[in-house]
């Protein structure tokens, strides 16, 4: 099939390096166009596929796991495109971007040996997603003290459309547990594979994928609720600005954003515990999210600062008192129009 020959040679040059990244956008063309032979799903792809997966373990040592992940997505992608052509476009389009991620990727991970700072030794991905669930639990708190403030939450989830909630980078699954306990029909998405299994063996619905690009995946006007607890400050700015585009696209008419993200209003949360997470990327001011969801088309319902310290109201100065006081979390809820479009 030409279609899999075009698609086994755009993975090969995938292979090539960030030198070969200028054709990719012709390849990708190419399959778009022949789209409509998409449909029959092929034992060809998917054993090549397997092999190019099997090269990548001894490519790990040298290029670092995270360029592996992005091989694995972009090749999970690519196995979905036979499945139908309706989305062909929109997966080829979310190809693009993560041949662009994996140009990056690639750069940093092939810099000069003596560059400072640089060398990515392997299975260092690993140990850091490892680790990750042991941070989350010293600093996050316990999963008894998570469902208790996630329960703020309920009144917006009372009153959805019909159709299901997806809550992205769902961590330990709490949000996921309090939702199947008010029966609503919910699915988590994270990257995180020991979290993953965790959630899977208390039987809740969750997959191992990227946020964006499996949203990406997903059908216009298919799902009640998008949710992101603790996810966005993780991000670039550009890839939350599309994640809030590609939310209000799959939200049903009524359907909600909600976005929870730690308040740099708080002047503790903005100095010192916002950067105990190694991974955390940026601050999200609560000005700043709503603006993202408004400039997407999304209506704005509520700016939320939530968890409030429970000491310093003794503080004399009013404006540090409202400083070291302010809620330690803030969220953005957002609502997609009755009668808004899909796109």
């Amino acid at each position: 099939m030409a279609i899999l020959r075009k698609l086994a040679e755009t993975l090969r040059f995938l292979r090539g390096g960030p030198e070969r990244f200028g054709v990719i956008d012709a390849r990708l063309a190419v399959i778009e166009a022949r789209q409509d032979s998409a449909h029959a799903k092929s034992d060809e792809l998917e054993d090549y596929l397997r092999g190019v997966h099997a090269e990548l373990q001894t490519h790990q040592a040298a290029a670092g796991v995270q360029v592996a992940e992005l091989y694995q997505q972009i090749a999970a992608m690519a196995l979905s495109m036979s499945e139908g052509a309706g989305v062909a476009r929109r997966e080829a389009e979310w190809a693009r971007n993560q041949v662009s991620a994996l140009g990056a990727a690639l750069d940093r991970l092939r810099r000069p040996a003596d560059e400072p700072g640089t060398a990515v030794p392997s299975g260092a991905a690993a140990a850091e997603e490892g680790f990750y669930p042991t941070l989350e639990h010293h600093f996050r708190g316990s999963t008894e003290d998570l469902r208790e403030r996630l329960g703020a939450y309920q009144r917006w989830i009372q009153d959805l459309p019909k159709g299901r909630v997806a809550d992205l980078g769902c961590g330990r699954g709490e949000w996921l547990e309090l939702l199947g306990e008010w029966g609503v029909d919910a699915i988590g998405v994270d990257l995180n594979a020991p979290n993953v299994e965790g959630m899977r063996a208390r039987g809740l619905a969750v997959q191992h994928a990227d946020a964006l690009g499996w949203l990406q995946a997903q059908p216009e006007a298919s799902l009640a609720a998008v949710t992101l607890f603790h996810v966005i400050e993780h991000l670039p700015f550009g890839v939350l600005l599309r994640l809030v585009q590609e939310a209000r696209r799959v939200l049903v008419p009524g359907g909600r954003l909600i976005m929870e993200t730690p308040n740099p209003e708080n002047l503790i949360v903005a100095t010192q515990t916002f950067w105990l997470d190694p991974t955390h990327m940026r601050p999200l001011p609560p000005a700043l999210l709503e603006v993202a969801v408004r400039d997407s088309g999304l209506e704005l319902e509520a700016l939320l600062r939530l968890n409030p310290p429970a000491d310093g109201q003794d503080i004399a100065d009013p404006t540090l008192r409202a400083l070291m006081t302010q809620g330690r979390d803030c969220a953005v809820v957002a609502r997609k129009p009755v009668g808004a479009e899909a796109a």
